[in-house]
């Protein structure tokens, strides 16, 4: 921009973008340091979340004692049986949290072709187009996953 011109609309869009994603992001660590239970903490995560990241739905899944399972602890924005499906399944198979956890990295999906690529077993499963899953640790060790 030079001196006596007007901003371009692009960059003033993106400027107000980052400025309510920030927002909602504030949102988020409010609500968590106002929670004073892990159901609060967990309500927060799955509201405050869900908006911040404009995502459709998310869950939140805890790695069992032995690591051998992942118990799907709280979920919103799934339509049927999701809580029932997939309340407790193996680190071992081949879906997105499981992946997080075995490798405790990030996971960032932006088609449902990438993801049908990456996990062939989910082909024909779901409307999502995107997908986000993201290790949770405390005091360093992975103790469950968030799925957007």
């Amino acid at each position: 921009m030079t001196e006596g011109t007007e901003p371009e609309l692009p960059s003033l869009l993106a400027s107000a973008d980052a400025a309510d994603q920030a927002k909602r992001l504030q949102r988020v660590t409010e609500r968590l340091s106002e929670s004073h239970t892990p159901q609060e903490v967990l309500d927060a995560i799955l509201t405050e979340g869900l908006r911040a990241a404009e995502a459709r739905a998310d869950a939140i899944g805890i790695v069992t004692d032995d690591g051998e399972f992942i118990e799907l602890l709280a979920q919103r924005g799934y339509e049927g049986p999701v809580m029932e499906e997939w309340a407790r399944f193996p680190v071992a198979d081949d879906l997105p949290m499981s992946y997080v956890v075995r490798t405790g990295e990030p996971l960032f999906l932006a088609t449902r072709e990438e993801r049908n690529d990456l996990f062939p077993n989910l082909a024909n499963r779901g409307d999502g187009h995107a997908l986000a899953v993201l290790p949770l640790t405390l005091e360093g060790r992975l103790k469950g996953v968030l799925g957007l």
